[in-house]
């Protein structure tokens, strides 16, 4: 999904990303990722918002699907009902 992708790229880039940016990346509307960013913050993810765009806060927020991916890397065949 976008909002998946919209915090994949965030976490992994430690400057701002601004809206453009992450728009044109995903091909999608900024108003996609504004909605993105806004149903990420109601789940608990955090990110700063500057001028120049949105970067990732830490949090304590614990996501299924990363948690799937990390136990795959010890245990390949892992399925993970949600």
């Amino acid at each position: 999904t976008t909002k998946d992708k919209v915090l994949h790229l965030l976490k992994e880039t430690p400057d701002f990303l601004s809206g453009e940016k992450l728009a044109q990346q995903l091909e999608v509307s900024r108003t996609s990722i504004w909605k993105a960013i806004k149903e990420l913050e109601k789940a608990g993810y955090r990110f700063e918002h500057g001028p120049t765009g949105y970067r990732y806060l830490p949090s304590d927020v614990l996501d299924a699907k990363e948690i799937q991916q990390e136990l795959r890397s010890f245990i390949p065949d892992l399925k993970v009902k949600t």
